[in-house]
């Protein structure tokens, strides 16, 4: 309740965390982030390593009432896994889409997992992405809606 949604992924996986975070926070009013910008990636991850620049970032800009959405083709990158080992610790609820094997540790880490039993990268990828948009349009009510509002801020 009053919290944010965090969306995190690599690669193809980071594109489908910044649509979602989009259309969450524009059709569903829903507040949703993301932090793939490369200046944040490279400073965190010299610093603290690649495989923690996920869980540090979520240290410095996760709140109490925040959700944790982790997308992850295989489950295993090492980068994910931190994020919702930190997610966990924190008490943050962890939504983690993935695919692969079914027993991979994002989705024993997950309080709600989403899994496409592929090994395509294509498939579990397309996969991902209609399950997110689908999430949305759950979110708004109906799968077809206008995605332009005319009007002034604040109307």
């Amino acid at each position: 309740m009053g919290g944010k949604i965090l969306l995190f992924g690599n690669g193809a996986s980071a594109s489908l965390a910044a649509h979602a975070a989009t259309d969450f926070t524009k059709q569903a009013g829903i507040r949703a982030v993301t932090f793939h910008d490369p200046s944040l990636i490279t400073a965190f991850s010299n610093d603290f390593g690649y495989e923690n620049w996920m869980a540090r970032a979520s240290e410095f800009y996760g709140d109490e009432h925040d959700a944790m959405v982790l997308i992850s083709v295989s489950g295993e990158s090492s980068s994910i896994i931190k994020a919702a080992e930190f997610a966990k610790k924190k008490g943050l609820p962890i939504v983690g889409f993935s695919g692969r094997e079914q027993d991979n540790k994002l989705q024993g880490l997950s309080d709600i997992s989403m899994h496409v039993p592929s090994h395509a990268f294509n498939v579990v990828e397309n996969v991902h992405s209609i399950w997110l948009t689908a999430v949305v349009d759950l979110i708004v009510g109906t799968d077809v809606y206008e995605v332009s509002h005319v009007g002034d801020i604040g109307e």
